[in-house]
């Protein structure tokens, strides 16, 4: 299982926010101001790259909050 903090760090990055300014609750589309493509790309990029797991772009867009992309990477 993925260390929470390391986890919320990771995510805030690629978000470009503070790791005080999201939690598992946070619906990252609609609450994260300017969130794109781009970021969502990100997102997926830091997963890989940080946790070693792929993220399908279908799985990325069916995620809304936080919470969501945590049990993504949980899987398995």
């Amino acid at each position: 299982m993925i260390n929470n903090e390391k986890f919320l760090s990771v995510v805030a990055d690629s978000l470009e926010l503070e790791e005080n300014e999201i939690s598992f609750d946070t619906d990252f589309r609609n609450e994260v101001e300017d969130f794109d493509s781009l970021m969502g790309f990100s997102v997926i990029v830091a997963f890989d790259e940080n946790f070693q797991k792929k993220m399908p772009v279908a799985e990325f867009m069916k995620c809304r909050t936080v919470k969501d992309l945590y049990d993504f990477i949980n899987r398995e």
